[in-house]
C-alpha cells in the first residue's frame, strides 16, 4: 500500500509531536454516508480526490478474531452508534435493504498534516454480520488469505498482521 512522503517521514523519525488520526466512512444504499474520526474532536480533511470532508469524533476499535480455519483470519470492527444514529439508520431499513453490503473505507492521517491520507489508495471492507444496538454498530471484515507461490502455504493475519489492510 503505497504512502505519502510526510508519513514514511513521520515513521521513520520516531517524531511525537503529531498522531496518527484514524478515520472511517460507513456507506450503504439505504442512509447517508457517515463520516467518523477516530479523536476527541471532529476534524476537517481532505480526501484523496481533493474534496474536503468533515470527520465527526466518536470511537470504533478493530480486534482480530479467533482463527477458525486456519487460513484465513476476519478482523471485527465496533463502531460508537453516536447517540443511536447509527442504529437508527439500521433499525429503519427494510428486509431488502438489509441485503445490501456496509461498506467502510479507512482513511489515516497525520494530525498536523490533515491536507491528504497517509495511504494514497485508502483501504476498503465489507462488513459482515452487522449488528446494531442503541450505542454501537459492530460486523466482521474478512482478509482474504495470502498465497505466497515460493513456499506454496497460506498466510494469516496471525502471521502477517499487515494482511489485515490488504483486499
Amino acid at each position: 500500500m503505497a504512502t505519502t512522503s510526510d508519513y514514511n517521514k513521520w515513521m521513520a523519525s520516531g517524531e511525537t509531536t503529531q498522531a496518527l488520526i484514524e478515520t472511517i466512512q460507513v456507506q450503504h444504499s439505504s442512509f447517508p454516508d457517515v463520516w467518523l474520526a477516530n479523536w476527541d474532536r471532529d476534524i476537517i480533511a481532505t480526501l484523496e480526490g481533493g474534496g474536503q470532508q468533515t470527520f465527526m469524533a466518536s470511537r470504533f476499535y478493530l480486534e482480530p478474531t479467533e482463527v477458525t480455519d486456519g487460513t484465513a483470519q476476519g478482523t471485527s470492527l465496533a463502531i460508537s452508534s453516536l447517540d443511536g444514529a447509527l442504529y437508527e439508520y439500521f433499525a429503519d431499513m427494510t428486509p431488502v435493504q438489509r441485503q445490501d453490503p456496509v461498506t467502510i473505507t479507512a482513511r489515516s492521517y497525520l494530525s498536523n498534516t490533515l491536507t491528504a491520507p497517509v495511504y494514497t489508495t485508502p483501504p476498503v471492507w465489507t462488513l459482515h454480520s452487522v449488528t446494531a444496538t442503541w450505542d454501537m454498530l459492530s460486523g466482521e471484515i474478512q482478509a482474504t488469505p495470502l498465497r505466497i507461490q515460493k513456499v506454496g502455504r497460506y498466510y494469516t493475519t496471525l502471521e502477517l498482521p499487515v494482511l489485515a489492510y490488504i483486499r
